[in-house]
């Protein structure tokens, strides 16, 4: 049987995530910013090697959100689309903390800041998802 959300199980679930916060903060601090325009040219300069490290970084943090995010999903009991459903969230939820943290700094660090926000934000970690969504809910639920 599925059961609705109440108050409570929403602080539970803000609670479980509050610890990682630290993680992504000091993720974000593996960012290496961009180099400064050239005054005479027309187009802003980039570092090729450092876009890529930024790349790879925000890459590992959307793998890490969604290995915790299936764990959480397990651990609730979600199952069909309320799981999938809660991984689209969750994984658009990190991505616009990550947007909104990047954009209040004074040094770029992509290209563009919809990076963040783009098709890899889902898709980049889901089978991570779906790995440890089965794996917690089978050992709470199943075994």
């Amino acid at each position: 049987t599925q059961s609705t959300w109440g108050h409570s199980e929403c602080l539970f679930f803000f609670a479980c995530l509050l610890p990682f916060l630290p993680f992504l903060s000091f993720s974000l601090s593996l960012l290496q910013p961009m180099e400064p325009t050239a005054a005479d040219s027309p187009e802003p300069l980039y570092a090729a090697d450092k876009i890529q490290h930024n790349v790879t970084v925000l890459g590992k943090i959307r793998v890490f959100t969604s290995i915790l995010l299936g764990c959480l999903a397990g651990l609730f009991g979600f199952s069909g689309l309320q799981g999938f459903l809660f991984y689209v969230v969750g994984s658009l939820g990190v991505g616009f903390y990550l947007s909104m943290t990047l954009a209040n700094e004074e040094t770029p660090y992509f290209k563009s800041q919809n990076q963040m926000l783009d098709a890899g934000c889902i898709t980049h970690g889901m089978l991570s998802f779906i790995l440890f969504w089965t794996l917690v809910y089978d050992c709470i639920y199943i075994f």
